[in-house]
């Protein structure tokens, strides 16, 4: 796609289901005007832009500075190998000059409708405007994006692009939005600028009705009926926070805070860097272990990461962060339901750590595979080497696995009778399984580091 927006300027209506309403998880509206700063960074003069938005959102109007301009919309499917039902809103604007190769132009397009998320695409894509709560992330595209209808158009279409951005709230509703610096509310608005420190591209927006808790550097904005939960989540995220910055120094984003934001319980949690969004589960044993996975993030460098590794990374400080507080046998169960996963899908448990991405069980060898290896790394360097190392990636300006063995590997020299490039090749290159899955978890690490160990004279 030859036209790439450099801004967004967005003033955004939500209008929840009123509370007399039988369905207290209809979907409510979202009313927009979005102003699109594209230049067109192709070889050849562009006549149409077009457009995606969300398949259920109507397309008004699109207008340039001088006048109103001609638009269709139609219903268009992207194809994918696991489904048929991911469609979206294909809009082309005629524009009514050329926009010359390296020229700029300004595009308004307003736009209404519900959201229902595109739960075809994973379970936690749940996206919409509820009684209570609005979540609103760029998977649904509830902002229009340049691309073409393809898988790899609609993900390269999450462009890094400056915003600003005007929400407009029911009254007493509170508003987020990651990578952003805020003003107000006024009024039941808010105004935002990027500020280009979120942790994934896009623009992501959350409204509710919060209220906040706070703990030591923990800061928690739950859901009517989450106190709860709020209690839960900030004492194990100022537990994890505390805990990890003891192991692994100040964290090189996030600045020693956590800001929680809660979202219903299965609608997919994140760490944005500035704000983690949180599902509220009633579980707090559950509650422990997603607070523990997202503060962890704070120190997995997630840049140039195809294949996940900032995934088994915080599986792992998770796991560790379960055994703190429970104990040893935490670690033994959260060791076994790796292995359990991965006897579930072989597979997985033989395809290499690098190269994950490419792999159709990509979530299991990032999830399950990953905190293993460095189980297994763990059992026989040590947990003080193990987190020493992990500090000292931290620090650096990241990567994915194959990054990660390379760093392992360049440290080594100072880790005498560990043979690191055996065990880089075991867990990381190779198409093998290098844990015997059918014995207890403690004896299965132990007996797989023992074969990356020099033998004792």
């Amino acid at each position: 796609m030859s036209m790439r927006v450099l801004h967004y300027d967005l003033d955004v209506t939500l209008s929840p289901v009123p509370p007399e309403s039988p369905i207290a998880d209809a979907p409510g509206n979202v009313a927009t005007r979005c102003t699109l700063r594209l230049r067109n960074e192709g070889r050849r003069p562009v006549r149409q832009v077009r457009l995606l938005v969300y398949r259920l959102l109507n397309v008004a109007s699109a207008e340039v500075p001088e006048g109103t301009l001609a638009l269709g919309q139609a219903q268009r499917r992207i194809p994918l190998d696991w489904t048929d039902a991911l469609f979206v809103n294909r809009v082309t604007v005629t524009l009514e000059r050329v926009v010359e190769p390296g020229a700029e132009i300004s595009l308004t397009v307003r736009y209404s409708g519900p959201l229902v998320g595109y739960r075809e695409l994973g379970a936690y894509i749940h996206d919409s405007v509820q009684r209570d709560v609005a979540v609103l992330r760029p998977e649904v595209l509830w902002y229009p994006v340049p691309g073409p209808l393809s898988w790899q158009g609609f993900l390269g279409s999450w462009s890094r692009a400056t915003f600003a951005l005007k929400v407009r709230c029911p009254e007493g509703w509170d508003c987020f939005v990651a990578g952003a610096r805020r003003s107000g509310p006024s009024d039941g608005l808010f105004a935002f600028e990027s500020t280009g420190t979120a942790s994934t591209p896009g623009i992501h927006l959350y409204a509710g009705r919060y209220e906040a808790r706070r703990e030591g550097h923990v800061s928690v904005h739950h859901l009517p009926g989450g106190e709860a939960w709020a209690r839960s989540a900030a004492a194990a995220g100022a537990f994890a926070l505390g805990e990890l910055e003891r192991l692994l120094g100040a964290p090189p984003v996030g600045e020693g805070h956590a800001t929680f934001v809660a979202i219903p319980p299965g609608w997919g949690s994140q760490n944005l860097f500035d704000i983690i969004t949180q599902t509220a589960e009633e579980d707090p044993a559950r509650t422990f272990r997603e607070v523990a996975h997202e503060v962890s993030h704070f120190w997995t460098p997630i840049e140039g990461d195809p294949d996940r590794f900032a995934e088994a990374i915080a599986h792992f400080l998770q796991d560790y962060l379960e055994g703190v507080r429970e104990g040893p046998v935490a670690v033994d169960a959260a060791i076994a339901s790796h292995m359990a996963a991965l006897g579930r899908q072989p597979e997985a448990a033989t395809a290499p750590v690098v190269g994950a991405g490419s792999h159709p069980a990509l979530d299991t060898i990032s999830r399950e595979k990953g905190p293993l290896a460095l189980w297994a790394l763990a059992r026989t360097i040590g947990v003080p080497g193990t987190m020493d190392l992990l500090s000292a990636w931290a620090g650096t300006s990241g990567g994915g696995a194959a990054e990660f063995t390379a760093f392992l590997l360049e440290r080594a020299g100072a880790m005498k009778g560990f043979q690191a490039r055996r065990f880089v090749d075991d867990w990381f290159h190779a198409d093998i399984c290098p844990i015997d899955l059918t014995l207890a978890p403690d004896a299965a690490v132990r007996q797989a580091a023992a074969h990356y160990l020099d033998p004792e004279p």
